[in-house]
């Protein structure tokens, strides 16, 4: 009973409320910005893992992690510099 008690918490808690949070975030951020965060989340998953577990991730999983962070890194500068674009020529009177 206690393991379909932690099951249904896992499922309510990473499942519901994880993609709620995204969908909220939508009200605030563009849709290619939530969706470049969602890619770090295996990249947390494996730094608590090497934390709390003590699994070591190999060396292809650092590198694979740093090329998806490099990706989400442009996606976030691409966001800034249109965001910046945007305020600019909201402000320029027609």
């Amino acid at each position: 009973m206690q393991e379909f008690v932690l099951f249904l918490l896992l499922a309510g808690v990473s499942t519901i409320l994880g993609h709620t949070v995204y969908n909220w975030s939508l009200k605030y951020v563009t849709a290619p910005f939530v969706s470049a965060s969602l890619l770090g989340e295996p990249i947390l998953a494996s730094v608590l893992a090497a934390i709390i577990l003590g699994e070591i991730p190999s060396p292809y999983i650092y590198l694979g992690g740093v090329l998806i962070l490099a990706g989400v890194l442009c996606v976030v500068y691409d966001e800034m510099k249109n965001k910046k674009a945007t305020e600019i020529i909201d402000k320029e009177p027609i």
